[in-house]
Formats: C-alpha cells, sequence, structure tokens
C-alpha cells in the first residue's frame, strides 16, 4: 500500500523509487496547527534541499511528510489509521507529531513506548528539553495513529507540543530545529547543524506528577512551561468564577521540569491543572 492508494495530502521529497526513509505524520484536519505549521514549513526546506536549491542543505533520502489527515466520518476513521500504518510501516524511522489536549499545553517532548536502545538514543538526537519513556503497552500506545510502529523494524517516535487548536510560534521553532537535528544526525540530510539543543532530560514516566483542581473555578498561571521548579513554589491560583476571591494557591507537589499547564482557564473538579517531570 501506497500514500497514492489512502488518497491522503502528503509530501514525498526525493529522488528515486526508494521508499521513504523516514514518515513523519501530523495530528488530525484543522485540531493541530503547530505540527501544520511545522512540516509545511519542513517540506519547503526539504524540497529545496532536494532540488540542490538551499544554501546550507542537501538531501540524501527520500521523506515522507503528512501535515494532517482528513476528518473522516468514525466508521471510515478505523479503516484509515492502519492504512495509513501500513503506508509509512516501510521507513526507517518513523515520527508522530501532534500535541493532543486540549486544555493543556506541553512542552516540546519525545514521548517512547517501550523503547529499543536505538530509540532511547535517538531520542536525544532531537535536542528537545523532555523524553518521557513509557514502559511496554502503555495508554500513549491507544493515543497513537500507526501504534503497531513499535511492532516493525526500524525506530518509531511519538513527539508532543503546544496546545491543541493553536498555533505557538516558539513550541513551533522548538519542534522544527529538533526535526532538523535528527534529519542532519540520521544523515539524511546534509548541511549546517542548528543552534545548541535544549539539554534534554529522560524521565520514566512513574516519575510524572499530575495536580488536579478539587474544586470548580477558573486557573490562572503567568508562567511558560519548561522551567524547573522547587517542592513548594507558587504555580498559580484558582478563583471563584462568580466572585474573583482566592479559593487556592496551587504550589508545586514535586521538584522537577514543569512540563504542562492548564491553559483552559475554566475548570472542574478532578480536571488536570498541571504536571511536573519529577526529579529523582
Amino acid at each position: 500500500m501506497t500514500m497514492h492508494d489512502l488518497e491522503i495530502p502528503h509530501h514525498r521529497i526525493g529522488i528515486g523509487a526508494e521508499p521513504a526513509r523516514v514518515a513523519i505524520v501530523g495530528g488530525w484536519q484543522g485540531r493541530e496547527p503547530n505540527g501544520i505549521f511545522v512540516l509545511a514549513r519542513l517540506a519547503d526546506l526539504l524540497r529545496q534541499a532536494a532540488a540542490g536549491e538551499h544554501p546550507k542543505y542537501q538531501l540524501r533520502r527520500p521523506v515522507l511528510l503528512v501535515p494532517e489527515l482528513p476528518l473522516a466520518p468514525d466508521n471510515q476513521a478505523d479503516s484509515l489509521l492502519p492504512r495509513l500504518e501500513a503506508a509509512t510501516r516501510e521507513a526507517a524511522f518513523r515520527i508522530e507529531l501532534r500535541s493532543s489536549d486540549p486544555a493543556l499545553e506541553h512542552i516540546p517532548q519525545i514521548q517512547l513506548s517501550g523503547p529499543s536502545q536505538a530509540e532511547r538514543e535517538g531520542a536525544f538526537l532531537f535536542g528537545l528539553p523532555a523524553i518521557v519513556e513509557f514502559a511496554g503497552s502503555t495508554p500513549l500506545n491507544v493515543a497513537a495513529h500507526c501504534p503497531s510502529w513499535n511492532e516493525v523494524y526500524g525506530e518509531s517516535y511519538f513527539v508532543r507540543a503546544g496546545q491543541q487548536n493553536r498555533l505557538q510560534l516558539a513550541h513551533c521553532h522548538s519542534l522544527f530545529q529538533g526535526l532538523l537535528r535528527f534529519l542532519l544526525h540520521r544523515e539524511l540530510l546534509i548541511g549546517e547543524p542548528p543552534a545548541e539543543d535544549e539539554d534534554p532530560h529522560l524521565f520514566p514516566n512513574s516519575r510524572l506528577v499530575s495536580l488536579h483542581a478539587e474544586a470548580p473555578g477558573l486557573f490562572v498561571s503567568h508562567l511558560n512551561v519548561g522551567r524547573w521548579v522547587l517542592v513548594g513554589e507558587t504555580l498559580g491560583h484558582l478563583y471563584d468564577a462568580f466572585d474573583g476571591c482566592l479559593i487556592e494557591t496551587v504550589k508545586a507537589p514535586a521538584a522537577g521540569l514543569l512540563s504542562a499547564l492548564r491553559r483552559q482557564p475554566m475548570t472542574q473538579p478532578g480536571e488536570p491543572m498541571l504536571q511536573i517531570l519529577g526529579q529523582r
């Protein structure tokens, strides 16, 4: 099966009939503007590099980019994803790029599911600030468009960043630079490396600490994701949505990297307000 058989808009960039060496897949149509923007800009760079027209880069191996997946009725979506997997599984390097959360903003991060040593080492090549490793079969497999990628030869990466339905240029820049670093390190692209990486750290998923609201209200934080925090540090406030009184000063439950913050202010009991990737 090929991408043409699926009739999904895509970029197949490179010369010759060789299967794409890397496949990068975005999220659902209209929901992932960060991924759409990053992959569109990457497609422009790679087309110039393939044609010998880019001043810094030259493309050595074919690349497949799927910026977004068309929305389809539920009965068709179930058949679309397995066919997408079949059309991309021959790639040696497979990357899924999306945010997948309408309420939380996440730092750019690589998520691994039961990774091989090659995948664990390869995750550092992106140079993104966090690598989160899930053991074995996890909810990550269920959330992914192509969960069976892990069952075939090659390397598979789930890249998460930003917030669904929002275009966040700082995250886009980070993701774009990360994808460039990976393509250069894997020698799919030749040229000048981008700026220094973002000091990546590896975290087991067991060190992810989530703080949930205990009362309804408006959660407000002036902080940016990606900063290191201390236990007890003030990270935000929960206010009554009617009279504006302070319900709670939200403090860090653990020391570590602030990996996600709620950006949908209206909060109900049990909904997440923030996540921290805890230090040892």
